[in-house]
């Protein structure tokens, strides 16, 4: 919801990402709740570029940007932070869904097999 909050206030809608910084998320939520609407959203300009991959290249490419992310987050986490806490069980997933849908989505946005 920050994400698209963001995007039709003509921010970037990785700005969503600052909902897991402590303290910072709630002035960008205060911030996203007084900004104006904007004519030429960013949303609109995501979601509608395509760049002619195919889903199944863009859905191989989500994967693998998952799992390199995966292996980063378990390495730094786990045995470079020798911790598992929330950065590893809350915001390590969050990432993956943002970047590997970002991946999928990024040519534009993809037709369902059963919206084909």
């Amino acid at each position: 919801m920050t994400a698209r909050r963001a995007a039709d206030a003509g921010w970037s809608p990785w700005t969503g990402l600052l909902f897991f910084v402590p303290l910072v998320n709630y002035a960008v939520m205060l911030a996203l709740c007084f900004a104006p609407s904007s004519a030429n959203s960013t949303w609109d300009e995501w979601s509608t570029k395509r760049d002619g991959r195919d889903q199944f290249q863009s859905a191989a490419l989500g994967v693998a940007a998952c799992i390199g992310i995966g292996l980063l987050g378990l390495a730094v986490n786990v045995w470079g932070g020798d911790s598992y806490g929330a950065s590893l069980f809350l915001a390590t997933p969050f990432v993956l869904g943002a970047v590997s849908g970002f991946v999928y989505n990024r040519g534009g946005v993809r037709q369902h097999l059963h919206d084909a």
